[in-house]
C-alpha cells in the first residue's frame, strides 16, 4: 500500500512538472498579457498599413540591402522564422530595435501586430 501512494505521488509530481515545463514553453515569446484578445480578430489587411509605413518599408523596401518585406508571404515567413527576435526588435528590446534610428512605433501599432502574430498571421 505504501509502495502504490508513493507511485501515485510521484506520477502527479512528473505530471504537474510536465505542465509546468508546457507552459513555460508556450509562453517564451515576450508578448504583451492582452495580445491574444479573441474579440477582435486581425488579419494581414489589418497590419499591412503599419508594415508600410516609415516603420518598415524605408529599409525592408524593394532595393533595400535587409530582407525585402514587401508583401504579405514575405513578412509572415521572416515573422513566423524569428518571431522572438523580431517581437523584441519592435519593442526595442534585444540588439537591433526597429524602426532602426526612429521612434518606437506607437503602442497601439505593436499590439496589433503581436495580437495577428498569436493569432496566426492569418
Amino acid at each position: 500500500m505504501a509502495n502504490r501512494l508513493k507511485f501515485t505521488q510521484h506520477f502527479f509530481i512528473l505530471l504537474l512538472f510536465g505542465l509546468l515545463a508546457g507552459c513555460a514553453y508556450h509562453t517564451a515569446v515576450p508578448m504583451n498579457n492582452n495580445t491574444c484578445n479573441e474579440s477582435v480578430q486581425y488579419n494581414y489587411m489589418s497590419v499591412d498599413s503599419i508594415f508600410n509605413k516609415q516603420n518598415c518599408t524605408a529599409c525592408h523596401g524593394v532595393g533595400g540591402s535587409l530582407p525585402q518585406l514587401s508583401d504579405s508571404t514575405t513578412i509572415k515567413t521572416f515573422v513566423k522564422a524569428q518571431k522572438t527576435k523580431f517581437i523584441q526588435a519592435i519593442r526595442f528590446q534585444g540588439d537591433h530595435p526597429m524602426p532602426k534610428g526612429g521612434p518606437p512605433m506607437p503602442e497601439a501599432d505593436m499590439k496589433k501586430i503581436e495580437t495577428w502574430i498569436c493569432q496566426g498571421m492569418k
